[in-house]
């Protein structure tokens, strides 16, 4: 992820986020990924940007 031509307040944002613990963030609002998305996943295949 790039900061650049993020204003001070964003990256204080940020900042504040990066240290918040896992548990503390609510994901409850998010619907969990049906078992058809998982059928091609393999695991140590993503694409390497050049």
């Amino acid at each position: 992820m790039t900061t650049k031509g993020l204003s001070q307040d964003q990256l204080d944002q940020l900042a504040k986020l990066a240290d918040l613990p896992d548990s503390e963030i609510d994901t409850s609002d998010i619907r969990e990924a049906p078992a058809e998305n998982w059928i091609q996943a393999r695991r140590g295949q993503e694409k390497r940007r050049s």
